[in-house]
């Protein structure tokens, strides 16, 4: 592992495989739950992993708002297999939860384990769509419309409580 640190960033210190801002942290993990080692050079982290072994794409997600996920893997959209792209359904994260995506969604119950491979064994390889072998993309989207329901939300629906008395009756 000190090697590749070595090599991308010219130092053998390797760090946890995280992604960090105010609003939301990646964090990528081993089948123990514990951050993968990784060098990062400039704002890519390059995650440290052994061949067959599984990992997993933890995502916190620190706002008061519900956001979307929409993560890929080699490429590839990790719900559907097919090719990434940002205007596609992800997964939605509650106001300051966390969330693992465990592996390439087959149902609504199961999963495929994500494992690290050679390039001609993942599972892009085996789509037929190697080109992007090693990327892992995650991108977050904020909710729709959330101004809107926070406002609607938070509303009094009875501000001055009670209703002006009606203008003086004017008889006709």
């Amino acid at each position: 592992m000190q090697q590749i640190a070595q090599h991308k960033t010219g130092s053998p210190h390797l760090f946890p495989a995280i992604q960090q801002s105010d609003a939301v942290s990646v964090t990528l993990r081993d089948e123990y739950g514990a951050p993968l080692s990784a060098a990062q050079v400039g704002g890519d982290v390059y995650a440290v992993g052994e061949i067959g072994a599984r990992y997993t794409i933890g995502v916190e997600n620190h706002t008061a708002q519900r956001v979307e996920v929409v993560a890929s893997v080699d490429g590839l959209d990790v719900l559907d297999g097919g090719e990434a792209d940002f205007h596609k359904r992800g997964y939605v994260v509650a106001p300051y939860t966390s969330f693992a995506i465990e592996g390439w969604r087959t149902s609504d119950d199961t999963v495929a384990a994500f494992r690290f491979s050679d390039t001609d064994s993942g599972y892009a390889a085996q789509m037929g769509k190697p080109r992007n072998i090693g990327v892992i993309g995650v991108a977050f989207f904020r909710e729709a419309g959330h101004d809107d329901l926070l406002r609607r939300d938070t509303a009094d629906p009875f501000p001055n409580r009670y209703a002006p008395p009606p203008p003086t009756y004017r008889g006709y």
